[in-house]
């Protein structure tokens, strides 16, 4: 559903109409000019003075329509393919999603009805409403897509349905002031009624908001890319889901899988979430599981993350379903892709994406192959950010974790160190490892400026991800002199790093997802592992409360509990709710970066019976896990003599 506008004058021009689009031409022409390509100069002079400024004859539909293409017929899908932008985008999802959600339509004719004509990028739609309708109507009622592409102008919507609303959906004031008395010359009332309409008609099942520099970069004109089907029509799954049954809605993705994605409202605080903190997990898994003890029976809630853990905790525990829950939208963004990676890739372009970090073609790979498979805000989110995986850098070097990265890897080149890391990962024995580390690396960590800067909320929280409430607790029992030393000097002793640590990723070296015994595991019996996953974007106690009571076996928080003030309300309504929720011999693991964190004393009031399973001490070079980042690890357990509580 795309369109073009022209000029609704009868034998002259608008007056302010004609000064916007002289004062624009006169930018066009100055600009081309600077670029010095003529042949674009003289294209989108005339562009602009046939579309914008020139008398098209009088109020006739016929007569305006004849005497404007005439003028500009042989430049017409050059200038077009550069305004009207996102067809091409539009077809692809609309061709991967009936492939993918009805394949035995393959074997059906297909009937596709382009609302319009003209040249394929221009298509005239003056009545809107009806036209919805109307493709109500014609639209099969289990089978059929309905894909738009248009200009739109929004204020913030009066819900905050991230189904519906999306990065950059709202338009600024002047923005949605300019463009719809800008349309409203062509006839074209473009207010923000025509897209809630449509959300309002079908049901959304893909979605992208842009911008469309087509003249100038600071001239951008909003459009979107929509896919849906109706909104009547049942999910295809072959029995009831156990989400389902316990209440959580998933995202209508129009499949025959049901989405991994729970639906979510974005709340103030999760508008300003851009990226992912972390695009790894930090937590060693084989740790984790060590303690965790879980098989097909157990039903576990764990932070989202960056999804590494999760999906080792499915290959290796197999268990019953994993509530995924993490309050920033993004880490859920990085985890739907990853299993949406699983189900279509193969496993040297899976490995490409998330052990490399890079696919020069991951575009087309999103459009073509993995959105069907991933909710409307992932696939806006992944849009948006294309460039994570087809820049220079890898995907690991972008959110909160990749600028610690960034910031590490230039401070190894400032002071001539790269060589010296590169040593280190690629080392045959832990005693050169040790050597290395000592030598050359470790007074780079092990100093004032680190551990002042490591001191401030600045790089403290924007690259580390670590909360002011954190660094307090840390600082209560030591320095970060000290801690830095008992993190950082067990680890090159631990074992050869570039067998077992992923010193670099490597087929041979990196986590169990990403070898590819595991990628075949995550994809055999059509994802039947993956099936078991729930990705939420709810605070814990949110999700909990959703939950039935004495439902969950195992609940990972990691480190979560450190980011509250000390006697936090929030903290005991968790706590609590993690008693009600959990089944009695079920349990809670934890880390902290405090040794005896203060929130052990609401565990055990709460009725759990605490127990720290392993603990850093000063000064004394021994590692607690493979990553030995925290200085604890606890686990509360409800106990047998709680049982009918």
């Amino acid at each position: 559903m795309s369109y073009f506008l022209i000029p609704s004058t009868n034998e002259g021009v608008n007056p302010f109409y004609g000064i916007v689009a002289l004062t624009l031409a006169s930018i066009i022409i100055f600009y081309s000019n600077k670029s010095r390509h003529i042949l674009r100069m003289t294209t989108w002079s005339r562009f602009v003075w046939h579309t914008f400024i020139a008398i098209n004859g009088e109020y006739n539909h016929h007569h305006r329509i004849n005497k404007f293409y005439s003028e500009q017929a042989d430049i017409y899908d050059l200038t077009r393919k550069n305004l009207l932008k996102g067809r091409k985008t539009m077809l692809t999802l609309a061709i991967s999603q009936l492939n993918v959600s009805y394949p035995s339509i393959k074997h059906h004719r297909l009937i596709w009805v382009d609302i319009g004509g003209g040249t394929g990028y221009n298509i005239e739609m003056p009545i809107f409403f009806t036209i919805v309708d109307r493709a109500s109507q014609l639209l099969v009622p289990e089978a059929g897509i309905i894909s738009v592409v248009d200009f739109y102008t929004s204020a913030r919507p009066p819900q905050l349905s991230s189904e519906v609303s999306g990065i950059k959906r709202e338009c600024n004031w002047f923005s949605r002031w300019f463009w719809q008395i800008w349309f409203d010359f062509g006839g074209v009332n473009l207010g923000p009624d025509r897209r809630n309409y449509l959300e309002y008609r079908f049901s959304t099942i893909k979605s992208y908001n842009g911008r469309n520099a087509f003249l100038l970069p600071f001239i951008k004109i909003p459009y979107y890319i929509w896919i849906g089907r109706h909104s009547g029509v049942s999910r295809l799954e072959v029995a009831e889901s156990y989400s389902t049954k316990i209440g959580f809605d998933t995202f209508d993705i129009g499949c025959l899988k049901e989405s991994w994605r729970v639906k979510y409202d974005l709340q103030p605080e999760q508008r300003n979430m851009k990226t992912f903190l972390y695009s790894f997990t930090w937590e060693d898994p084989y740790d984790d599981l060590r303690h965790l003890i879980i098989n097909n029976e157990d039903s576990l809630l764990a932070i989202t993350s960056g999804g590494d853990n999760i999906l080792h905790y499915i290959l290796e525990g197999k268990p019953r379903i994993i509530h995924c829950v993490d309050v920033n939208p993004c880490q859920g963004h990085l985890l739907e892709l990853k299993l949406s990676a699983l189900s279509t890739l193969s496993y040297e372009d899976f490995f490409s994406m998330f052990g490399l970090g890079k696919l020069s073609i991951f575009s087309h790979v999103l459009d073509s192959k993995l959105a069907p498979y991933i909710s409307a805000p992932c696939y806006q989110f992944w849009k948006m950010n294309t460039h994570m995986f087809t820049s220079n850098e890898s995907l690991y070097m972008y959110g909160h974790s990749g600028t610690a990265l960034r910031f590490v890897r230039a401070l190894f080149r400032i002071l001539g160190k790269s060589r010296d890391v590169i040593r280190l990962c690629n080392a045959n024995t832990v005693s050169e490892q040790e050597q290395i580390w000592r030598g050359s690396l470790r007074p780079l960590f092990v100093n004032r400026f680190t551990a002042f800067l490591l001191s401030g909320r600045t790089f403290c929280w924007g690259a580390l991800g670590v909360p002011m409430n954190q660094l307090r607790m840390l600082l209560a029992e030591g320095s970060i002199t000290q801690y830095i030393k008992d993190t950082l000097d067990p680890i090159p002793s631990l074992g050869v790093l570039k067998d077992d640590a992923y010193g670099t990723v490597q087929q041979v070296s990196c986590p169990l997802y990403l070898t590819r015994e595991g990628y075949e595991a995550l994809r055999s019996n059509n994802g039947a592992l993956t099936k078991s996953l729930k990705i939420h974007t709810s605070t814990i106690s949110e999700v909990l409360a959703m939950m039935e009571v004495s439902s969950l076996s195992r609940a990972v928080i990691m480190d979560h509990l450190d980011w509250f003030s000390e006697g936090s309300s929030d903290v005991i309504d968790e706590v609590g709710l993690l008693f009600k929720i959990l089944k009695v011999g079920g349990f809670v693991l934890l880390r902290s970066a405090a040794r005896t964190p203060w929130y052990i004393e609401t565990f055990t009031s709460a009725g759990f019976k605490a127990t720290r399973l392993s603990c850093r001490v000063p000064q004394h070079v021994e590692a607690i896990d493979r990553v030995n980042m925290y200085a604890s690890l606890w686990k509360a357990e409800k106990g047998h003599e709680c049982q009918g509580i």
